[in-house]
């Protein structure tokens, strides 16, 4: 039994290290730490960008590190200071996030948070193995770990109304603008020449869009961005925001749109066709880099 199961572990790790291999032959201009962390790493960071992720976790991304406080208090609580270790033992692991060059992970969106779900598990452990002496005592460490599960979910749209959003929802973003707006956009892409949209606004209508009208990461290609873009739409502060930015500098004089009531940005060179569909859900605005 027992040499049955390292036989298998060998064997996954043989799969690991051909996966590994197969990618560098297929991929071998194309670095994941580069793209995450910088090329040199880490030759980005500054006091100021430091600065302002970390403000933007605090505002932005409360489901990140409430749970982690929460799980400190729940360790003085109930006197077990190994659920404290919950707290500390990713905090090496969020810290690089932190200098990561891309915003994505900079800002622990995304699965680059995931720890923070992980940790959350000790206080289970707590129930597990203190082995609470009455029905009150594990009743409270019951709710208390309610509590910290809960408290993912702080500013995401279950409570959006009294706090900011953490992820998409439809009930924060307003879904019936954005499903006017994406069936007027179905209309107008077959009238223009040169669309680039981000990969959130692509997979709400992907038959809609040509394979090179993806606004791509600038780190992952060497793609410069293109001056003949003629219309760009994406979303403010989303993933691939910083491509957008540089895509709309390339562009001949940019006008810039919002869609009402979404987070929708539209950006045209020289201002949009009143004939184009899209147009009469256009709101003029200005770009915030």
């Amino acid at each position: 039994m027992l040499q049955s199961q390292h036989c298998r572990g060998a064997e996954i790790c043989d799969t690991v290290r051909l996966a590994i291999v197969a990618q560098k032959l297929a991929f071998p201009h194309f670095s994941s730490f580069r793209w995450v962390y910088g090329n040199p790493p880490f030759g980005h960071v500054t006091i100021e960008l430091l600065a302002k992720r970390l403000t933007e976790i605090w505002h932005s991304r409360v489901c990140v590190w409430l749970p982690l406080v929460l799980l400190v208090a729940g360790a003085a609580l109930f006197r077990t200071p190994y659920v404290f270790v919950g707290a500390i033992a990713f905090i090496p692991w969020l810290s690089v996030q932190l200098l990561a060059v891309g915003e994505t992970a900079g800002t622990l969106n995304a699965h680059y948070a995931y720890p923070v779900i992980l940790s959350i598990g000790w206080i289970g452990i707590s129930l597990a193995i203190d082995a609470p002496r009455s029905i009150i005592d594990k009743l409270l460490r019951a709710s208390f770990a309610a509590v910290l599960i809960a408290a993912t979910f702080v500013a995401t749209p279950a409570v959006s109304v009294f706090l900011r959003d953490c992820i998409p929802s439809e009930f924060a973003l307003h879904p019936q603008p954005t499903r006017t707006f994406m069936t007027l956009l179905e209309q107008t892409v077959p009238l223009i020449n040169r669309v680039r949209a981000d990969a959130g606004i692509i997979s709400l209508s992907p038959e809609s869009f040509s394979p090179d009208a993806w606004l791509r990461p600038q780190a992952w290609v060497k793609e410069p961005p293109s001056k003949d873009t003629e219309m760009l739409i994406f979303f403010r502060d989303g993933y691939e925001h910083p491509k957008a930015i540089a895509q709309v500098e390339a562009m001949r004089d940019p006008h810039v749109y919002q869609v009402p009531h979404t987070e929708i940005m539209v950006v045209t060179s020289g201002p949009s066709d009143p004939n184009f569909p899209i147009s009469r859900v256009l709101q003029q605005t200005q770009m915030n880099p």
